[in-house]
């Protein structure tokens, strides 16, 4: 049983059985593909500061210079105000939302098979623990930032939720 068995994320076939099965490959290039994928994907995703971006686009400002220096929704809050906060912290959120759904995807764990008319979820591995983990690694570590990033508060408490 998988960590995140109870998840609402259903899928009848994800990227690992589609490759394993319609695609003949065998199920360890698959599954290293899918691994792959579920980590990439994530990451590069968390590694979108939309603190950075919003102040940048709208500012022609990093939010970096003023207040903490941070580029969360809370120094959002306090130099540019409510609606840039509240832009900052729903992109951050929906990023995570994201990663898990693009886990889901490609390595979901109540996805599976038809053997004989029984349904068999075999996934071998939680993509959606897989891209929860890589998805706010990215908002901490992002590759975009020279690797300084966000507390990573509001990635982490959307994928919790």
């Amino acid at each position: 049983m998988s960590l995140f068995s109870f998840c609402p994320l259903y899928f009848k076939n994800d990227l690992y059985h589609v490759l394993t099965n319609k695609f003949s490959l065998t199920a360890e290039l698959s599954l290293m593909l899918c691994a792959l994928l579920a980590i990439a994907i994530p990451y590069v995703l968390g590694s979108l500061n939309f603190g950075i971006i919003i102040s940048k686009l709208v500012f022609h400002d990093d939010i970096r210079n003023h207040g903490s220096g941070n580029a969360g929704s809370t120094n959002m809050l306090r130099t540019y105000g409510k609606g840039m906060a509240a832009l900052t912290l729903a992109g951050d959120m929906l990023k995570g939302a994201f990663a898990l759904l693009i886990g889901a995807l490609v390595l979901n764990p109540m996805a599976g098979t038809t053997i004989d008319g029984v349904y068999v979820t075999n996934t071998p591995v939680d993509g959606i623990a897989i891209a929860a983990l890589f998805v706010i690694l990215g908002h901490i570590f992002p590759c975009f930032y020279r690797f300084k990033g966000g507390k990573g508060v509001a990635t982490f408490a959307m994928v919790i939720l």
